[in-house]
């Protein structure tokens, strides 16, 4: 009965070697792996530090980019504006001599009486028979002197 005792002491201690060893290969294992996740996570973490630092550019630019486009639209929105102002004001002139009295024109030079009368008449209208488009001034028949 002695041996068979010392059989089972041997069967258990071998056991008991056995699992000492498998869970030594399992933590060793388990290090590794939280190692490998380690280097893993502290990629991703650089990965995330970068696009996160672009990111930032990037809003940046988007702002700068935003405030360029507000002050180039109130740029466009005055010049319309002086535009329409100058616009008027020369439509404002020209009616006024399109529809002076024959008793205001006074004495001028040919050459203006020519330009002021052409300023009286209207400008003529596309597909109005002549082609559309309006005589430039040195061809233009109210010229003295000029074809």
């Amino acid at each position: 009965m002695m041996a068979a005792l010392a059989n089972w002491r041997m069967i258990g201690a071998l056991g008991l070697a056995a699992l000492v060893a498998l869970a030594s290969a399992w933590a060793l294992v388990e290090r590794a792996e939280r190692k490998a996740f380690g280097a893993q996570l502290q990629v991703q973490t650089d990965q995330l530090d970068h696009a996160v630092a672009a990111n930032a550019g990037l809003v940046d630019a988007i702002e700068t980019l935003r405030v360029e486009h507000e002050r180039q639209i109130a740029a466009i929105a005055a010049e319309q504006k002086s535009s329409m102002q100058r616009a008027q004001r020369a439509q404002g002139i020209k009616e006024g001599i399109r529809y002076a009295p024959p008793q205001d024109d006074g004495p001028v030079a040919p050459v203006l009486s020519a330009v002021v009368e052409r300023l009286r008449r209207p400008a003529p209208i596309a597909g109005n028979g002549e082609g559309g488009q309006a005589q430039p001034a040195a061809q233009s028949a109210d010229l003295p002197g000029k074809p």
